[in-house]
């Protein structure tokens, strides 16, 4: 391309080269003038030439530069929503460390066992999780449209009030719906920040209506222990991810948990401080042992 215009230039200044020279033998002729005419006017018809061939060459130049400049506002907004992307998929204080193993990996060096990762221990969380009761028959009587608009009506309301509350949302998966306080930023309240957005969960859920006018209902499960969390899958779609043997507890709870209530283990009850009303409940069977469980029903006033 640059070779092209390089050579489109060359021709272009080659004709308005012809041109003057054919002019200036037309009018030598034709006019016949004396020598100092005759040097005046081919000066003059140089700096004609001259001038037009520098309005060109800024005319282009004009040219390259708006140019250059949209492509760099295009740019600019592909960075833009590229960052606000990644802040909705990662958590803000990774992204920065996310982004020198991206380049890293550009350059040839993919970040293997044993060089940089992203990854970090929290000894004291609170996770939750929440799924639909019922949802995979309340899926067979819907339409693939009203699935999704009913799940993103839903885990926008549940992002809102992670705000509210200031809970990290870490994913959702199918109907399945986790948040974590505590991770990537530690807190002392974790567990009652948690506390506090499942019951909002419970609230809002019961006054949706699925799109054949059946209620809809959610059970939510809550834990409090250590966990390790960190990015995960680096080369394509990066995850924010928690491991642990929290995660399984907080999982075991919501899977054995009942429709519009909240169970926790007994860490998290712990960590409440009698700032809820809470009743006990059977335990349950986790790995060849049992875990403690409580219903969360309000806040205390």
């Amino acid at each position: 391309f640059v070779a092209t215009a390089f050579r489109l230039r060359f021709v272009v200044s080659s004709l308005f080269l012809l041109v003057h020279s054919a002019l200036f033998a037309v009018l030598t002729i034709v006019w016949k003038p004396s020598i100092g005419t005759a040097v005046l006017v081919r000066v003059l018809m140089l700096v004609v030439v001259c001038l037009a061939i520098c309005f060109k060459m800024a005319r282009e130049r004009e040219i390259q530069a708006r140019t250059l400049y949209w492509t760099m506002a295009a740019r600019r907004r592909l960075q833009r929503d590229t960052s606000e992307l990644l802040r909705r998929m990662l958590p803000e204080q990774i992204i920065d460390s996310l982004i020198v193993i991206l380049r890293e990996a550009e350059g040839g060096s993919f970040p293997m066992a044993g060089s940089q990762c992203i990854a970090q221990h929290f000894p004291i969380v609170t996770m939750l999780q929440a799924d639909i009761v019922g949802f995979t028959p309340l899926c067979s009587r819907l339409t693939p449209e009203q699935v999704v608009w009913l799940l993103n009506d839903l885990f926008f309301c549940f992002d809102q009030l992670t705000d509210t509350f200031g809970v990290y949302k870490v994913e959702t998966i199918g109907d399945a719906y986790l948040a974590v306080a505590g991770a990537p930023l530690p807190c002392v309240n974790h567990a009652e920040r948690v506390a506090d957005l499942a019951l909002s969960m419970v609230k809002v859920v019961n006054k949706v209506r699925a799109a054949d006018g059946s209620r809809v209902h959610i059970r939510v499960g809550l834990h409090t222990g250590p966990v390790v969390a960190g990015v995960v899958g680096v080369s394509k779609m990066p995850r924010y991810h928690l491991f642990g043997e929290t995660t399984l507890v907080t999982e075991a709870l919501e899977s054995n948990g009942l429709a519009g209530q909240v169970h926790c283990s007994l860490s998290t009850r712990l960590s409440l401080e009698r700032q809820f009303i809470v009743s006990k409940l059977p335990p349950i069977p986790f790995h060849n042992r049992k875990v403690r469980r409580y219903c969360i029903k309000s806040r205390r006033q």
